[in-house]
């Protein structure tokens, strides 16, 4: 089955990014019927925000309810349904990609807008998690430059670490130094460290960032999170995870969670970079009889 995103009908307008991301992704999941018992699903090729989407959009139809009760089957078992992730990544290249001509429309994952766009939580603190990589300079200042996140955000750049790069952090925080640190006062005791090669070391520690700072904002009422996924592939299946979990169950929630980003029109990689690529292939499971 091929799925055509942003596609429209002769004579009909052309649709949103943001819309024809979630038409899309609605397609993909009509075709994951009650009698399937694994589903797999292969970002190595795929777009951030498009994998992103899908991976968010699968785990709430597996997993409907998140919460656990003592004495029943963990939500994670999802009916014995095993629901496999595969990356093939070369952090290497990835920083020698360059992303430019960063769209002026900011695409929202399905379910993850409420945040950026309804009226009745403007007022709410907010807090914005940009996760950092090479050559997305352009891409981080197009949101930065959004009314919200300029005006009022906390900012908390995400960077790699442990890498296998061990200066990977340093050279990202001097390149990010301009629009992060130069034009406003970004503490650096806000900086996040991730686990560039263990997604879900990486879930655990964005996760507890974004817990921490809802805790802390409860005392004002409620806040809102942003996370923006620039960084390698791992690290942002990493964060779909954090933001999946903090997903608010319900309007009377403290919070709201938003994942907006500047996708680029072009990217540009040398032909020698892409031939020495040598990637990493991680498989991960996310669901299944593994976490009866």
């Amino acid at each position: 089955q091929v799925v055509a995103m942003g596609a429209s009908s002769d004579g009909e307008d052309d649709i949103g990014a943001s819309n024809a991301l979630r038409l899309a992704t609605q397609e993909v999941l009509a075709h994951i019927a009650s009698d399937q018992t694994d589903v797999v699903l292969d970002v190595s090729s795929l777009p951030r925000m498009t994998y992103l989407a899908l991976l968010t959009g699968i785990l709430a139809k597996l997993i409907p309810d998140r919460s656990f009760v003592s004495g029943t089957p963990h939500p994670l078992a999802a009916n014995g349904v095993s629901f496999q992730v595969l990356v093939a990544e070369d952090a290497r290249l990835d920083g020698l990609i360059r992303a430019e001509d960063p769209s002026n429309e900011l695409v929202q994952i399905p379910g993850f807008s409420g945040a950026f766009h309804a009226e009745t939580v403007k007022d709410w603190p907010l807090v914005w998690f940009p996760i950092l990589g090479e050559n997305r300079v352009n891409q981080l200042t197009k949101v930065l430059t959004s009314s919200d996140v300029a005006a009022s955000a906390e900012i908390c750049p995400v960077v790699p670490h442990p890498s296998t790069n061990p200066r990977r952090a340093d050279d990202l925080l001097v390149e990010y130094m301009d629009p992060l640190f130069r034009s406003r006062p970004t503490p650096t005791s806000n900086i996040v460290y991730v686990h560039e090669s263990n997604p879900f070391e990486a879930y655990r520690q964005l996760l507890s960032a974004m817990r921490r700072y809802k805790q802390s904002l409860n005392v004002l009422g409620n806040c809102r999170l942003l996370v923006t996924p620039l960084g390698s592939k791992l690290i942002t299946v990493g964060a779909g995870l954090a933001c999946f979990e903090m997903k608010p169950s319900g309007i009377g929630d403290s919070h709201r969670i938003a994942v907006p980003l500047a996708e680029p029109r072009r990217y540009i990689a040398s032909v020698g970079s892409l031939r020495a690529s040598v990637p990493e292939v991680s498989a991960l499971l996310l669901t299944g009889d593994a976490y009866s």
